[in-house]
């Protein structure tokens, strides 16, 4: 599977925040914190099993170029992607 095949979607909410969205499922936000750094938090509402995944593999990282942080939650999306196959 590439990276291609995969819907990864970030819809502006506001000012320095992102929906993240996995195949039209919002799976976080991504936002410029206090600090100024790019966080990427899982979103609570999904199942327990898909916040799981997000959640360790977010787990509390933090990138200063956005464009960095993008890449990382693509990564982390092939990767949940290929373990559901």
């Amino acid at each position: 599977m590439s990276l291609s095949m995969l819907a990864i979607d970030f819809v502006h909410e506001q000012k320095e925040c992102y929906k993240v969205f996995l195949d039209g499922s919002r799976i976080g936000y991504l936002f410029k914190n206090n600090k100024r750094m790019w966080e990427i938090v899982p979103n609570e509402q999904n199942d327990p099993e898909t916040y799981e995944f997000f959640s360790s593999a977010f787990n509390g990282e933090t990138y200063e170029l956005l464009s960095v942080a993008k890449r990382f939650i693509r990564v982390a999306a092939l990767q949940y992607k290929a373990m559901k196959k």
